[in-house]
């Protein structure tokens, strides 16, 4: 099994690359910002910062050890109880 294919993000306000860390819309599923365009305040019209998220890559990335997946399991398990 090859290592899992990357995606790649692109602020909506700049297009600049923001997948390693990024402000996802809640509000306009399509629409992400980089830190820097959602510092500056650069949000589709009719959202605010209330309708952002972030997303730090590095925490959602796939690894494809049993002992990861099991403690991912478990995690989840303990956090949805």
């Amino acid at each position: 099994m090859g290592a899992p294919t990357q995606v790649k993000y692109l602020c909506n306000a700049t297009g600049e690359d923001c997948s390693a860390c990024r402000y996802h819309c809640t509000r306009m599923p399509d629409v992400d910002l980089s830190p820097a365009a959602y510092a500056d305040g650069k949000f589709p019209p009719g959202c605010s910062s209330k309708d952002f998220v972030r997303i730090d890559q590095a925490e959602f990335q796939v690894c494809n050890s049993k002992t990861s997946l099991a403690l991912q399991i478990e995690l989840h398990y303990c956090c949805v109880r």
